[in-house]
This record gives structure tokens, C-alpha cells and sequence, in this order.
């Protein structure tokens, strides 16, 4: 049974009846054109796959032409015959999975790549699915990267300003950022910051330190965790982060989840970063 991933069933109230008014007027839309519509300009467009697939596989709606089509430009109707007016009642999941995302090294010594084609497992990249990850957000990014480097924010960069002059919040969690911590990590940090600085957008990026030592200096606990949350919707967790080594050299691996269990993951999220430090840049 195909199921909604866990979001809270009135939020899929609200679309579902966009959705209905749109197709009142007795025509036909591409999924692309739903999506383009103004009143879905606000709404995470993952929850709107999550219906129209779900109303496609209960032949709520119909696929008005499939041949040779991706799911985005497939053309649907309404079926007034069959539709009822109200919303119809769905199971939820705690969670979906989405993507196995890795990162394989350059070189293919040990035939990892064959391995995969041949056990047929499918995967996606993880630097691609990143960029989608970010390019999906509609009001928040939380990213929680131990070891971030500019060498590896600096492949979404455009991307990230682009959601802060948005409005998108960004929410950055990481460690060791204070010069007496590690000076290296900190000019890493700083240059992130500076970056958004530059562009008059730091005003929506937050930076915060977890990483606490006890008198002698000794470590008493730091973040090691590494993922992001989108929207408190959808979520990345696995071993990759925002470094170079990450999505060059690294073997990473890891999964991108919706659902319920995502915004748990987002509470902790939260938890961590209100008592994490804040950083001074000056």
C-alpha cells in the first residue's frame, strides 16, 4: 500500500483542496504546471508528489497521456465519478525512504561501481542530491557538519544565497570553532560567514558551536553527527558532510528520509543548537 510519509494529515488537507479547484475548471494539468501555480509557490513540492502519487495509485486521478513521459510531465484529470469531494483517508508512515545516497572514490580498484550495477542496488550522488536537498527548501535549512570546510560549501554556495535573500533560514551546526579551539576550523568558519556577510544576507544564517572541554582543557563533548533537515520535512542522515573529501575521495554513505521522524530529528536539531555556543564574528 502506498502511503503518505507521515506529515501531518490537514497540511495535506490544505492541498488537496488547491489541488481540487484547479481541476474544477475542467482541465487538464501537467504535474510541472501544478507546481508552477502561485498558490503551491509557498508549499514544499515533495508533499505534492506525495499526494498526486498517492491520488494517482487509488485512480483518484487520471494519467491523461504516459507514453514517453517523465512523472513531472505527466498530464492528469480529475475523475468526478470516482473523486469524492472529501479528502480521503490515508495510513501514514513514521518515516519513507527516499534515496541511498553515496559518494565512491575516483578510482575503482576494488570494483564497487560493477558491484552495485550488478546486485542492481540504486543509488544517487551525493554532491547531486545535496544540491537538491537545497534547492527544495521554502523556509528553512538546518545543517549539522562536525568538519565543515569552505572546500565543501563552497559547491552550494550560490545555491544558499540564493534561499537566504529568500528569506530561508539557514541554522549551522558544527565544532572547534573558536580560535582557541582549533585556528583552522575557525578560519574555515569565518569565511562561510564572511561570504554571506559580503552579500548582506548573514542576517539569515545562524553558525553555532557544540564543543565543550572541561577545565583542563580535556574534551567533555562535541557533535560528531552528521546531517541536514529541510523544511523539518525532509532529511539527510549518513556518514557524508560539507567537505571536498566528502564528495571527491571519501567513500560516504547515507539516506535521504521524509516523514514524521523527521521532524523528531529536527527537535534534536533544535535542542542541540539552543544550547550550543553562538559565535562572535565581529
Amino acid at each position: 500500500m502506498l502511503v503518505l510519509g507521515g506529515i501531518k494529515q490537514v497540511e495535506y488537507q490544505e492541498i488537496f483542496k488547491l489541488i481540487k479547484e484547479r481541476f474544477k475548471e475542467g482541465k487538464n494539468f501537467s504535474i510541472n504546471e501544478i507546481l508552477s501555480l502561485e498558490e503551491f509557490s509557498d508549499i514544499n513540492s515533495e508533499k505534492v508528489y506525495d499526494l498526486l502519487r498517492y491520488l494517482i495509485n487509488q485512480k483518484k486521478l487520471i494519467i491523461a497521456n504516459s507514453k514517453n513521459k517523465k512523472f513531472k510531465d505527466l498530464r492528469l484529470e480529475w475523475d468526478f465519478g470516482s473523486l469524492s469531494e472529501e479528502f480521503p483517508q490515508f495510513e501514514q508512515s513514521n518515516y519513507k525512504l527516499s534515496n541511498i545516497c553515496i559518494t565512491l572514490p575516483s578510482y575503482n580498484i576494488y570494483g564497487l561501481s560493477d558491484s552495485l550495477k550488478r546486485n542492481k542496488i540504486e543509488h544517487k550522488n551525493l554532491l547531486s542530491e545535496f544540491e537538491n536537498l537545497f534547492n527544495s527548501s521554502k523556509n528553512t535549512i538546518k545543517i549539522c557538519s562536525p568538519f565543515l570546510e569552505w572546500s565543501g560549501f563552497k559547491f552550494f554556495k550560490d545555491i544558499l544565497a540564493e534561499k537566504a535573500r529568500k528569506g530561508v533560514k539557514i541554522e549551522i551546526l558544527s565544532r572547534q570553532l573558536r580560535k582557541n579551539e582549533s585556528l583552522r576550523r575557525n578560519a574555515e568558519i569565518t569565511r562561510i560567514y564572511d561570504y554571506f556577510k559580503n552579500l548582506k544576507i548573514h542576517s539569515k544564517v545562524q553558525i553555532r558551536n557544540y564543543y565543550f572541554e572541561t577545565e583542563d582543557r580535556k574534551l567533555a563533548s562535541s557533535i560528531h553527527a552528521k546531517f541536514i533537515i529541510i523544511d523539518n520535512y525532509k532529511a539527510y542522515i549518513g556518514s557524508g558532510e560539507l567537505r571536498y573529501n566528502s564528495f571527491k575521495k571519501n567513500l560516504e554513505l547515507g539516506v535521504i528520509i521524509f516523514g514524521k521522524k523527521v521532524e523528531e530529528l529536527a527537535l534534536i536539531f533544535d535542542m542541540i543548537f539552543s544550547k550550543s555556543e553562538v559565535i562572535d564574528f565581529g
